[in-house]
């Protein structure tokens, strides 16, 4: 039984997420989600208590391929460097897939932004582990120069979140592109060049 209601669950999250990439999420109903998935309105309720958390759901399902990929390509990267040019280059890109995917989540992500921050939350805290890990596995090996790691983390993570609003507001990949290359050779330059140097801490 258990099975058969996640088999049902999943059913119903896959059809929303054909109608919320075609009328993006405020123009998107039960109705039309449930017609999608060959159900009953009242049957969606049963398993979800609104749009909201039908859209939550259709979120993590992003959410969860996405870390997956980034992992993949962090573990592939090997060098530190590497893995946290990796980071950034598949933190960023991952919001222009969802824009190119569900035509809204540009045009919404303001109008919804409380939503999308809670949808958010929980892969923000995952995130910040795995920058943190990657600059603790350069300092151990002699390859970054930090005092304050989780400063330095907060600081990444702050300037990535900025180029989201930037391409955002612009919605040009190859600006985009140039931003974060820009991005990376500075805040490694950064890094090693404090290493070396010793200069202080970032």
């Amino acid at each position: 039984m258990e099975r058969a209601n996640t088999t049902n669950k999943e059913e119903i999250v896959k059809a929303a997420q054909h109608v919320f990439a075609r009328y993006g999420f405020r123009k998107t109903t039960m109705e039309e989600i449930a017609s999608a998935a060959h159900r009953a309105k009242s049957s969606l309720y049963y398993y979800f208590k609104s749009k909201d958390e039908v859209f939550r759901a259709v979120a993590d399902k992003e959410i969860v391929k996405w870390k997956k990929k980034m992992l993949e390509e962090i573990k592939r990267a090997g060098s530190p460097q590497g893995k946290l040019s990796a980071y950034v280059t598949i933190r960023v890109s991952a919001l222009s897939h969802l824009s190119a995917f569900y035509s809204f989540f540009a045009d919404e992500y303001y109008e919804n932004y409380r939503l999308i921050e809670r949808v958010k939350y929980d892969f923000d805290r995952k995130e910040r582990e795995i920058v943190k890990e990657i600059l603790e596995e350069g300092i151990e090996k002699g390859v970054f120069g930090i005092d304050d790691v989780e400063g330095t983390v907060s600081i990444l993570l702050y300037i990535v979140r900025g180029l989201e609003h930037f391409w955002l507001e612009e919605k040009s990949a190859s600006r985009l592109k140039k931003h974060i290359d820009s991005l990376i050779s500075l805040f490694l330059r950064g890094l090693l060049k404090r290493q070396v140097s010793g200069e202080g801490c970032l």
